[in-house]
């Protein structure tokens, strides 16, 4: 065979592969879009059966990979929404996750929060909410699905905050930070504060549920203190405040 005739069989090859992957691609999309019918029927009956008292809109189905997947959103937010999956003749869904416990709505409003504050202040919180939509009260769920939540106390904001190793300072630095907030109608039920000296950057003290009224009768103070000196005081155990030294 001279080089002719092998440069033809190459080239022959090459269009057969390519006609054939070609055609099994075109199947395959034709088969998915007779299927898919079918498919939105059982995601349909799905719903029905197992959350038929729920007020919410179904999206198109989008399918990837032979995964078919239908986002269902509630009628009053958008940003409250879960998915369903077909795959393979089964149907699963995050219900229970995103939608019953709130996973997309409050995460949803935990970067709503941080940009306000971000943008009111000029500093940087991690907002975190307290609890899972199904377990506060109606009410309750019902400011959070209006996205009207500023007055509610029911989300922790984090900061870190990089000062002077002593009491007073440190002290002042809290006070600030939680002043900040206060000042913009912000209202956190607690604070979770990192201190870390700033001469001497492996010192650092992680402080839990620290909150806005211990600024009065001098409390935040007398806490502090007994945080840096590593005393487990009655008033640490009254307030439920707990703490833990990094590195």
């Amino acid at each position: 065979m001279n080089e002719g005739q092998k440069l033809t069989l190459q080239m022959s090859i090459f269009f057969l592969i390519s006609f054939v992957l070609l055609g099994t691609l075109v199947i395959k999309e034709k088969q998915n879009v007779l299927f898919l019918p079918k498919i939105e029927t059982s995601i349909t009956n799905y719903i029905s059966e197992k959350y038929k008292d729920l007020d919410i809109n179904k999206s198109k189905i989008i399918e990837k990979d032979d995964i078919f997947k239908m986002k269902v959103t509630n009628n009053k937010n958008k940003n409250h929404y879960f998915y369903i999956t077909y795959s393979k003749k089964n149907i699963t869904d995050t219900y229970k996750t995103d939608y019953l416990e709130g996973k997309t709505i409050l995460n949803h409003l935990s970067d709503k929060l941080e940009k306000d504050i971000e943008s009111k202040t000029n500093k940087k919180y991690e907002i975190t909410f307290d609890n899972t939509l199904n377990n506060y009260s109606n009410k309750v769920q019902d400011k959070i699905l209006e996205e009207d939540i500023n007055t509610l106390k029911i989300y922790t904001a984090e900061k870190e905050i990089a000062t002077t190793w002593d009491i007073e300072t440190i002290t002042n630095k809290i006070s600030d930070t939680m002043s900040t907030l206060d000042k913009n109608n912000f209202t956190p039920k607690n604070y979770t504060i990192t201190i870390t000296n700033i001469n001497d950057i492996t010192t650092s003290i992680k402080i839990y549920n620290l909150k806005s009224s211990l600024l009065e009768n001098n409390k935040l103070h007398i806490i502090i203190n007994d945080i840096i000196n590593n005393k487990q005081s009655s008033i640490i155990k009254e307030n439920k405040i707990t703490y833990e030294y990094l590195n």
